[in-house]
């Protein structure tokens, strides 16, 4: 089984661009992690 790559994105992305964010979680072997206030992302 291949490595699931990541993509970090704003919770401003989620409402900005929902359809792009929804595309991608259905289509590409991609985790797509939704983060609010920097909170979970590493420095």
């Amino acid at each position: 089984m291949p490595a699931l790559l990541e993509a970090i994105r704003p919770s401003a992305d989620l409402r900005n661009h929902y359809n792009e964010i929804s595309k991608q979680c259905r289509e590409d072997d991609k985790v797509v992690i939704i983060a609010v206030n920097r909170r979970g992302i590493p420095s």
